[in-house]
């Protein structure tokens, strides 16, 4: 304050307030697009890119192991090593798709959605931590054969999905061709083979109640997955009104 005119200069405000605003603003902005950027789904995806890497790190050494096995030369071993290699081969159909796949063009915003995917897309696995148990040569090929089938099936049907592939409910594509033409949801039907053929290895009935509970979650993994489809692609009602949701003819 001047004493001689009584005269006092505006305060000027903090500028550390302006700062805190703009970078407000600037989140407010950016978020959104950034959200819409293939950086930001690598981001989104690169725990499960980890545990996919990881997990083909493991399935190399159990093949390493069934190839060194006295059982390797004989019927069963053969078909156990053909399933480890068809599951090594979707993880890796995983990973190259999480890194080429098409930045999504709707995400779902319920919270439980993204849940209920993630619990259906990891509880399977934890049939491993379960006590392994010796079974006989007979259900032993028919745990093999399973897993060789669910597992083959779901890298081919991956590979028709290509850019459409997601864990979260998203819709990136509109695939109706191919295995598409005969269930909506082929790879999750591929999987519950996979899923059970290994279940027949562990200690029951707790691998298999975990089995069931993954096909459970699953069936309510559909739904969101549906609900984000048909809205962002109409003509994905009148496909789901001609085609079964799990298995061909039936459900």
């Amino acid at each position: 304050m001047d004493f001689l005119t009584g005269f006092q200069p505006p305060r000027h405000k903090e500028p550390r307030r302006g700062r805190l605003r703009f970078l407000r603003n600037l989140r407010t902005v950016s978020l959104p697009g950034f959200r819409d950027t293939k950086s930001y789904d690598l981001l989104a995806a690169s725990p499960l890119l980890a545990i996919n890497i990881l997990g083909a790190g493991g399935l190399l050494v159990r093949l390493a192991d069934q190839f060194s096995s006295p059982d390797a030369a004989k019927l069963s071993g053969t078909v156990n090593a053909m399933a480890l290699l068809a599951i090594f081969a979707f993880v890796c159909v995983q990973i190259f798709c999480l890194c080429t796949r098409k930045v999504p063009l709707r995400f779902s915003e319920n919270l439980l959605s993204r849940v209920v995917a993630i619990a259906s897309a990891n509880i399977g696995l934890s049939i491993v931590l379960l006590h392994h148990v010796s079974i006989p040569p007979p259900l032993q090929m028919l745990s093999s054969a399973l897993m060789l089938t669910g597992a083959a099936a779901s890298t081919y049907v991956t590979v028709w999905l290509g850019d459409g592939f997601s864990i979260l409910p998203q819709a990136r594509a509109l695939v109706v061709k191919g295995p598409y033409r005969f269930v909506r949801h082929p790879l999750y039907l591929s999987e519950t083979v996979t899923t059970f053929g290994l279940m027949l290895q562990y200690a029951q009935p707790w691998a298999l109640l975990i089995a069931l509970l993954t096909t459970a979650i699953l069936f309510l993994r559909m739904h969101y997955e549906e609900r984000i489809l048909a809205i962002q692609f109409p003509a994905y009602r009148d496909y789901a009104a001609h085609t079964p949701k799990f298995l061909p003819g039936i459900v």
